[in-house]
């Protein structure tokens, strides 16, 4: 059963109940019992269930910022233009007096949740295992809003600079391909202008082979199966890190051989063969960056948290 279809059943149940589809006022029906209440929950139940529905359908960026315009347009017209409406309205019982009200309430700590996750720092939740084996699937990592601008969410337009990316970053980025329902965490490994090569599970950046150094073998945590991969140490210039390739006849292949736009960055996973990245989607858009990966918040070894990576700089 999907999201959508539990989402919009939600909705559909609680018009029936707003609409006195299956209860009576008078008492009688099968939920007649619940009486004023069961107008509420169907609000509540309408509420939920188009909230839901909005955010499958813009993804979360969008429908966050969206959701707390409108939030904040109707609190403060309401509290600054028209006082007294306000008080009615929150004294009566409906769905307008239920909108008006969890505005008035929640516009202000909307507001600055959308400021802090904008424009200061946010978590980011790993859900694949792309950039084992130096981020873990599940992983909660914290992310530096400002360190390559502010960006005006929507319009992704940066309004402030603070710096640029660099050879070796983490990097939180929007998929080029849906930029308002995908966020994608890589490694940044092309800078505009560079000529970017891969072949044979070898990096070069500028006809300038990437030294590799082998560590031994290394289960893959993200695809389920505990493959055992060949884990190398990468010396890519200005940032020195461990990766983690398949071998043998079977291993996928790339030929990559392309310059970086001006504007645009490559990026790359470090599980070299199990990650959508720059080689499928190709180099990212300056507009489509939202910050630099600081530290690991939060992670965990099967059911229990992993202590020792916990506050790790990245």
């Amino acid at each position: 059963m999907s999201y959508e279809f539990i989402c919009a059943l939600a909705f559909l149940a609680g018009l029936s109940l707003q609409f006195k589809a299956i209860y009576c006022a008078d008492g009688t029906g099968l939920l007649g019992f619940l009486g004023k209440d069961a107008q509420k929950t169907g609000r509540s139940m309408c509420f939920m269930g188009a909230l839901g529905l909005a955010i499958l359908l813009l993804g979360v960026e969008l429908f966050l910022a969206l959701f707390t315009i409108v939030a904040c347009v109707i609190a403060y017209v309401y509290r600054f233009a028209y006082p007294e409406q306000l008080k009615s309205q929150m004294e009566t019982d409906g769905f307008l007096a239920d909108t008006i009200t969890f505005c008035h309430e929640y516009a202000t700590f909307l507001l600055v949740v959308f400021v802090i996750r904008n424009f200061c720092v946010q978590h980011y939740r790993v859900p694949t295992g792309s950039l084992e084996p130096t981020v873990r699937p599940g992983d909660f990592l914290l992310v530096n809003q400002f360190s390559y601008g502010w960006h005006l969410p929507i319009i992704n337009t940066k309004i402030a600079n603070y710096g640029d990316p660099k050879r070796g970053d983490i990097a939180l980025f929007r998929y080029p391909n849906d930029p308002y329902r995908v966020i994608y965490v890589k490694r940044v490994v092309g800078l505009p202008g560079d000529r970017i090569e891969y072949r044979n599970k070898q990096l070069k950046i500028n006809g300038q082979m990437i030294p590799q150094e082998y560590l031994g073998f290394e289960p893959e945590l993200g695809s389920g199966q505990r493959e055992l991969l060949s884990k190398r140490k990468e010396f890519l210039p200005g940032k020195t890190h461990d990766i983690l390739v398949r071998t043998g006849a079977l291993a996928p292949d790339f030929d990559i051989d392309l310059v970086v736009p001006k504007g645009s960055y490559y990026m790359m996973g470090d599980n070299r063969d199990n990650s959508m990245d720059s080689r499928y989607f190709g180099p990212v858009e300056e507009k489509f960056l939202l910050g630099r990966v600081m530290y690991i918040l939060l992670s965990w070894n099967g059911w229990y948290p992993d202590w020792s990576r916990i506050g790790e700089s990245l």
